[in-house]
């Protein structure tokens, strides 16, 4: 099991230094990057991925973002088209949206659902049924998790209620 995991590890940095090698150093939409960054990148026509893929194209991607105080918190890339986003697009992706610090692949992830988490623990993405990958800040997931936990009590206690 230990080989499996090791061999994972480094299949994902491999795969995310191949992906960090490839990125261009414009503005861009990411995690992190605060409004200004992001629509003075769209005013300049130099926001998006421009990825390349070849005659192997990738799906086109729908990307939605949400922000806290100005600051984008989470990212959502959607397949437009229903085919599978390419390892090497999600590897450029995460790339782009951790700064370049390493990707790990969570050991809870399955062919449905792939978790990955950057080595320092900042950002979490989710790979579902290869078609969306949702990136989002450690610290916002937490909050999440916190705040469902917070529902789940006020619905028991709602329920034992007589």
């Amino acid at each position: 099991m230990t080989t499996l995991i090791r061999a994972s590890l480094l299949l994902t940095i491999a795969f995310t230094l191949i992906g960090c090698s490839t990125l261009s150093h414009r503005p861009y939409i990411r995690v992190g990057a605060t409004q200004a960054e992001i629509h003075q990148g769209i005013e300049n026509g130099r926001a998006g991925l421009n990825l390349h893929p070849g005659k192997d194209q990738d799906p086109n991607l729908r990307v939605s973002a949400g922000f806290e105080k100005g600051v984008c918190t989470k990212i959502n890339y959607v397949s437009v088209d229903k085919r599978k986003i390419s390892e090497h697009v999600v590897s450029v992706i995460l790339c782009l949206n951790s700064g370049g610090v390493a990707w790990i692949t969570r050991e809870d992830s399955t062919p449905a659902k792939t978790t990955y988490l950057t080595i320092d623990g900042k950002y979490r993405a989710i790979l579902t049924n290869k078609r969306e990958l949702f990136i989002v800040t450690e610290k916002l997931w937490q909050k999440s998790l916190r705040e469902l936990d917070s529902e789940k009590q006020k619905s028991k206690a709602a329920i034992s209620r007589p």
